[in-house]
């Protein structure tokens, strides 16, 4: 469960970046070809931020393609798993090219008491998974 040790950092710039603000949302940019288990990483997240300003923050993944070039043809082309042949001469073991990161984009803080509107943060954390 690599999870875990992904969770630990992202946990960790949430809590640096919140300054002691609720967090109600964590948006995260994942790589198809990166591995993550979504409900893996939820559960590592969960008990990561438990008893934090954090606990109780939605998780919410954009995905993105990956991007792999061929070792025979050179061609590029998008990729969802690891293992999609090339779309021209059909051989697989595509070199990978992009595809393996997670990002932290955004979080999103509840409003405060002082009913000041709720806030959303645009942030950049990114872990290389390859």
């Amino acid at each position: 469960m690599h999870e875990l040790s992904l969770a630990i950092p992202i946990g960790e710039y949430v809590l640096q970046e919140s300054q002691g603000r609720n967090v109600e949302e964590i948006v995260l940019k994942v790589g198809r070809l990166s591995g993550i288990v979504p409900e893996a990483l939820d559960l590592a997240l969960q008990v990561v931020l438990q008893a934090s300003c954090a606990e109780k923050a939605c998780i919410t993944y954009e995905w993105q393609d990956g991007e792999g070039q061929c070792r025979f043809c050179h061609t590029r082309f998008s990729m969802k798993d690891v293992l999609d042949v090339c779309p021209d001469c059909g051989q697989m073991g595509a070199k990978i090219l992009a595809g393996t990161q997670i990002r932290l984009i955004g979080l999103r803080f509840a409003p405060r008491l002082d009913t000041s509107p709720e806030e959303t943060h645009t942030t950049q954390m990114t872990i290389n998974n390859s």
